[in-house]
């Protein structure tokens, strides 16, 4: 009888460190959700903790960032003003909803909209773009 003791409380006990295990994945799990919620209300751009990963898809910003790299962007608060010189991400509109491209920023219009080009294009972007639709600084 005694040999079954402690196999009993090694059931108890892998039983204990399974429920803290799962309930830990399940708080994060919640953090997770919660944070991009929170960050989507706050800003309109879901992230985590303030940051997202981006998966680039061409190379318009080469040799800097290379297509089929990730890169790390940072939330730049809504009252803070651009620097011209840094790569941010800001939305377009799209056939298929809204896109998101990531460019440098080269200057800034009279009536506050801001100019941005891709380091390999030979042009800048056509359209002007309002604080509004920047949302992170790449890191």
């Amino acid at each position: 009888m005694s040999a079954s003791i402690p196999g009993k409380r090694k059931r108890r006990i892998m039983s204990r460190i399974e429920k803290i295990f799962w309930n830990g994945i399940c708080a994060a799990a919640i953090f997770l959700v919660l944070s991009m919620a929170g960050s989507k209300l706050l800003t309109g751009w879901s992230s985590v903790c303030s940051y997202r990963v981006f998966f680039i898809m061409s190379g318009s910003m080469e040799p800097e960032i290379r297509e089929n790299s990730f890169v790390i962007g940072k939330v730049v608060p809504r009252d803070r003003a651009l620097e011209v010189g840094q790569v941010y991400a800001y939305r377009e509109e799209g056939m298929l909803g809204d896109k998101i491209i990531i460019h440098r920023l080269i200057g800034v219009s009279e009536d506050g909209r801001y100019q941005f080009k891709g380091d390999s294009n030979a042009m800048a972007d056509e359209r002007l773009v309002e604080r509004e639709d920047v949302g992170y600084v790449i890191v």
